[in-house]
């Protein structure tokens, strides 16, 4: 993949595995936004597991502009919630500490955990701030050249290094086509692309 590649060479090696994705997101701001695609980044270190989700919000609405109609406002309504309290990453032996959500046009949400939840549970929603607006159709708008993007982000403890991950991200949003997951553990760096039907993720 050419971010992995691009990633690599331009990061220092002696970074620490949470570090490395933390520059990652810099990094990823130079790619495309390509609708049909989204990418997921997966970190392991001791017993904290960080992950976050980036995707143009046509992927998750349908349109790039801020909501008008009564329509567009429940649908960004309805995934607000959603991307808040559903399973977005599956993973044994970890119990989710953060969550924060990011839409284009709204306040981010952050949810924190209590309990340890041993098998479902997120991480952290960051929402990131859109980049303008866009038509849905054409996926760009006459007034504006920018795109507006979703994010989520999380961390994790972990009695246990994650071996497997499950991403329900296909099955829930039929508007990722691809989703990139990129993920860097004390074994080093690594990359898969997945498609329907297949939605897991062997970290080790």
């Amino acid at each position: 993949m050419s971010f992995v590649r691009c990633f690599y060479t331009r990061v220092a090696r002696p970074l620490s595995t949470l570090a490395l994705m933390t520059a990652s997101t810099a990094l990823m701001a130079q790619e495309a936004h390509v609708h049909g695609v989204a990418q997921v980044f997966i970190a392991q270190e001791g017993s904290e597991l960080q992950w976050e989700f980036h995707t143009p919000a046509y992927n998750l609405l349908g349109f790039e502009h801020e909501p008008q109609s009564e329509h567009e406002k429940t649908k960004m309504a309805e995934l607000n919630s959603h991307l808040t309290d559903m399973p977005l990453l599956l993973l044994a032996n970890c119990h989710e500490q953060a969550r924060e959500v990011s839409l284009p046009w709204g306040e981010a949400k952050t949810k924190k955990s209590d309990h340890a939840h041993d098998h479902h549970k997120h991480h952290q929603h960051d929402h990131k701030h859109a980049h303008n607006h866009h038509h849905g159709h054409d996926h760009e708008s006459e007034h504006h050249n920018d795109h507006a993007d979703v994010s989520v982000t999380g961390r994790f403890h972990c009695s246990q290094p994650v071996a497997s991950v499950e991403l329900p991200l296909l099955t829930h949003f039929i508007g990722i086509e691809q989703l990139q997951v990129i993920w860097f553990t004390d074994d080093g760096q690594r990359s898969e692309t997945l498609q329907r039907p297949t939605t897991r993720v062997n970290l080790r």
